[in-house]
């Protein structure tokens, strides 16, 4: 995807890949910790397969706040991602509970929440 992004004109210096992370909202806390707790907030496009897009956008939006301008833009489809999405409403329903009770923005709160938690 970066070489994609890269070939469409988007500079390498503004591209970042995350790889650590093991699920989306583990890739919105460290986005925000590596990447963008220092920064201004400005417009920021996350992109993913499409049938993944709403919950990108819950984790990003939640973990940000609304400051930021967080977009989703689909990528193409891919062929297991049909397969994939039969489990996206159960995925989606454990991002909401993980949020609950936070404020979208509030980073502090919700990056030692995802620390404390035992994901395997």
């Amino acid at each position: 995807m970066a070489d994609l992004i890269g070939t469409a004109g988007v500079p390498s210096d503004r591209i970042f890949l995350e790889e650590q992370s093991r699920d989306t909202i583990g890739n919105a806390v460290e986005v925000a910790a590596r990447y963008l707790v220092n920064i201004e907030p400005r417009p920021l496009y996350v992109v993913s397969s499409p049938f993944h897009l709403e919950r990108a956008l819950v984790s990003f939006r939640s973990v940000l706040g609304f400051a930021w301008q967080v977009q989703a833009v689909a990528a193409e489809e891919t062929a297991d991602d049909l397969e994939r999405a039969k489990n996206e409403t159960f995925y989606l329903q454990e991002t909401f509970a993980f949020f609950q009770g936070t404020r979208p923005g509030d980073f502090r709160t919700i990056e030692k929440r995802f620390r404390a938690r035992d994901v395997r």
